[in-house]
């Protein structure tokens, strides 16, 4: 719940910078969405490492069994 009542407050001061400054709002809004990208990148390079060595393994396990 207070997960939800922080997001909806982000949504109407949001909302409330574009009402006061559309320019403002907007480059608020663009880092917001920015940082939330570069913040991802961690757990992307983690899945791709973690798919990687899973594809690995399976490989390895068939070339193993008879044909």
């Amino acid at each position: 719940k207070q997960r939800l009542v922080f997001v909806g407050i982000l949504w109407v001061a949001a909302i409330v910078l574009y009402a006061i400054d559309y320019d403002l709002g907007f480059k608020a809004l663009f880092f917001l969405s920015a940082m939330h990208v570069l913040l991802e990148f961690p757990l992307d390079l983690r899945t791709i490492i973690g798919i990687g060595s899973e594809l690995g393994k399976r490989m390895k396990v068939e070339k193993l069994q008879p044909a």
